[in-house]
């Protein structure tokens, strides 16, 4: 395990919204994973966090608007979120390690 910030990085593209909008509850399979985003007209999201201070994160989204297999606009904000603290949690040892917390990240698609 490192103390170095992490980065949480989700990403959703428009196939993968159609994808899981067509998906069954029951059906387990990974039919939404996609591995690459088509480039002929789709918006890819990603979330982050990094941690900032002791007190503070950053929440980064970042949207790439692909058209006709180029990258049309990109368009990020960060804002600052509180931190959530820290967490004392083995390392591969078993020695403990002070970390930061992580955020977990959902996103609804209506």
């Amino acid at each position: 395990m490192h103390l170095y910030p992490t980065k949480n990085i989700i990403q959703i593209t428009s196939l993968a919204i159609v994808a899981l909008l067509g998906t069954q509850c029951s059906n387990k399979t990974n039919e939404d994973v996609v591995n690459a985003v088509p480039k002929d007209g789709s918006i890819e999201t990603l979330v982050s966090t990094i941690h900032a201070t002791d007190s503070t994160d950053i929440l980064i989204t970042k949207h790439i608007v692909y058209k006709n297999a180029a990258t049309s606009k990109v368009i990020e904000t960060r804002d600052t979120i509180p931190a959530l603290g820290t967490d004392i949690v083995p390392d591969d040892k078993e020695v403990p390690q002070k970390v930061k917390k992580e955020y977990n990240i959902y996103i609804t698609v209506k």
